[in-house]
């Protein structure tokens, strides 16, 4: 059997990429939640799941109508309405 070796890097930052890191953390939750409950509500309405693409889709017009979200990469918030999308179907 091989052995794996593992690393840990410890990432410093300074306040201000701390502060970023964090703000950029409160926005994915936000998102998430926000899209949880519009794939609850979407299903009470019509009885259908919403699919990652359809919440992908509503990401362009998100970050139009909230600035502060285009701070954060747009891959990254792509990759929090993926996630869900995995939670939802296990």
């Amino acid at each position: 059997m091989r052995m794996r070796r593992t690393f840990k890097y410890r990432i410093y930052g300074n306040k201000e990429t701390i502060k970023n890191a964090e703000k950029w953390l409160e926005l994915c939750r936000k998102l998430y939640n926000k899209a949880l409950e519009e794939r609850i509500e979407y299903y009470k309405k019509t009885g259908k799941s919403l699919t990652w693409f359809d919440q992908i889709y509503g990401l362009k017009y998100l970050r139009k109508e909230n600035p502060e979200y285009k701070q954060v990469n747009f891959g990254v918030l792509s990759m929090v309405l993926f996630q869900l999308n995995v939670a939802y179907k296990n």
